[in-house]
């Protein structure tokens, strides 16, 4: 073996490696860019979902017993531009969680401002209610009066 030839083939492998480690750098970074582009191009443009979807009734003296029909009530006087998710559904919240086993309505078109629903057999303590659609809105805490204790 001749030794001479020793170090340039070495150079070569160095300069292989950090060539393969530039190109590796090179493509992570631009899957990046594009990851963070589509990320900015497919956030909402609105920032008025909040206020879209804010509950207005039940409000936070109400009490509601179970079994009877309510009216839930939110503003619709912000609605997006546009419109992605036109229906929602409304669930019961105990101590801040939504309880999704708990639906009160489905398919319920945003746009109208209000749905009936029944109160259900709930243990009696406070509660809100979840409007979820395109974003979520929260009622004031409110008392339903439900099964025995």
């Amino acid at each position: 073996m001749d030794v001479s030839a020793s170090p340039s083939w070495l150079k070569l492998v160095q300069d292989l490696i950090s060539c393969i480690h530039n190109l590796y750098t090179s493509i992570m970074f631009s899957y990046s860019l594009v990851t963070l582009l589509g990320l900015a191009v497919s956030l909402p443009v609105s920032t008025s979902l909040a206020a879209y979807l804010d509950v207005t009734a039940p409000k936070v003296d109400d009490r509601w017993y179970a079994g009877k029909k309510y009216q839930v009530t939110w503003d619709t006087s912000n609605p997006p531009n546009p419109v992605n998710a036109p229906y929602g559904a409304i669930y019961v919240v105990d101590s801040g969680v939504i309880q999704y086993d708990l639906e009160l309505a489905s398919n319920v078109k945003l746009a109208d401002g209000h749905v009936w629903v029944e109160a259900p057999s709930v243990e009696t303590k406070p509660y809100q209610l979840a409007l979820v659609g395109e974003s979520t809105g929260y009622s004031p805490v409110f008392a339903i009066i439900g099964i025995p204790e």
